[in-house]
């Protein structure tokens, strides 16, 4: 075989350049179904957390107003994919009597509340926990300011 292999250069090289070009066009493809495999996998990812975020969000907020029949409740969320986070903002609207009106900003997951905004006839009430953490409490005197907070984790 050695006499063969020594007889025949050329056409022994002549394959190895064939499965070398072969083999990196195998990899070459393999790579580009990875990349094109991957990048589908964060578009879709994407939407599927937002949709998780939006059950979540149901979920939660029919937890939380279960038992306030006597308001007129109603909520938006988003999915925050800076911080990886599914944010649900409450606002009801007393109808039994009060006039009283609030708004609360929570993480749907964890049920950490990040802010709460009430008014009415006795006056403002609002306090903001940038960390979802009661014992960071900031307040806030005015609608204004609360909602100029809640943007920064309802629009990113």
């Amino acid at each position: 075989m050695d006499k063969w292999i020594k007889e025949n250069k050329i056409t022994t090289a002549i394959v190895v350049v064939l499965v070398v070009v072969f083999g990196l066009g195998y990899f070459v493809k393999d790579s580009v179904k990875i990349e094109n495999h991957q990048q589908k996998v964060v578009v879709t990812s994407d939407i599927d957390l937002q949709t998780k975020c939006s059950a979540q969000a149901k979920i939660f907020f029919d937890y939380y107003t279960g038992a306030n029949k006597n308001q007129s409740n109603e909520y938006s969320n988003h999915y925050n994919s800076k911080l990886n986070k599914c944010f649900v903002l409450i606002k009801h609207h007393a109808l039994d009597g009060f006039d009283f009106d609030t708004k609360d900003l929570f993480d749907a997951i964890e049920k950490s509340q990040y802010g709460s905004f009430g008014s009415g006839s006795i006056g403002n009430h609002c306090d903001l926990y940038s960390d979802g953490n009661k014992n960071n409490v900031k307040l806030c005197e005015t609608e204004e300011s609360f909602d100029v907070f809640v943007s920064g984790y309802m629009e990113s």
